[in-house]
């Protein structure tokens, strides 16, 4: 038992020592492709002759993430005006546009060309980047403007209780 127990923290080791190379040579890791993109095989094959795809601007929704973060920065919309109004446009039973999908596009750091891996970040790719620099950090103040001081006093209120040696469990995450 202690042996499987062993070789799985090594092969967590081997995995999160590849991702990281992954990220730092700016190569996709895989997953849900981020809305805006497209994956496309450029001809790169991975061990056992896997086909390895790579991202690309999709020419539909692509100009589409470019025009919330013009409402959100430009426009000064919020991020349910934003759903509504994006909803009204682009009619499709397929794709309905919440506030919390918005805040999650507005949130992404890929839109500026760098892809990441929690606290890494490769440097940016201009041919991924649809969003500049400016702009998404001008959306990330707009994004913490629009929350209620009520929601980070309750959050103060809770850190403390739990620092005084009370076991709390937020709702909010970390």
């Amino acid at each position: 038992y202690w042996m499987a127990g062993g070789e799985s923290e090594k092969t967590s080791m081997r995995v999160r020592a590849a991702h990281t190379q992954m990220t730092t040579d700016g190569l996709w890791r895989g997953g849900r492709c981020p809305y805006g993109y497209r994956l496309v095989h450029k001809g790169r094959v991975g061990k056992k002759h896997r086909q390895l795809y790579d991202l690309e601007i999709d020419d539909v929704q692509g100009p589409i993430v470019q025009e919330i973060f013009s409402m959100m920065t430009k426009d000064g919309y919020g991020t349910l005006r934003m759903a509504n109004e994006l909803n009204q446009r682009y009619p499709d039973p397929k794709k309905v546009w919440t506030a919390q999908t918005l805040r999650t596009i507005l949130r992404n750091l890929i839109y500026t060309g760098r892809l990441h891996m929690n606290d890494l970040q490769s440097a940016p790719q201009e041919h991924l980047r649809l969003i500049s620099d400016s702009d998404f950090s001008f959306a990330q103040f707009c994004l913490k403007q629009r929350i209620p001081c009520s929601y980070h006093e309750s959050r103060a209120a809770e850190n403390e209780i739990v620092s005084e040696g009370q076991t709390k469990v937020s709702v909010y995450g970390a």
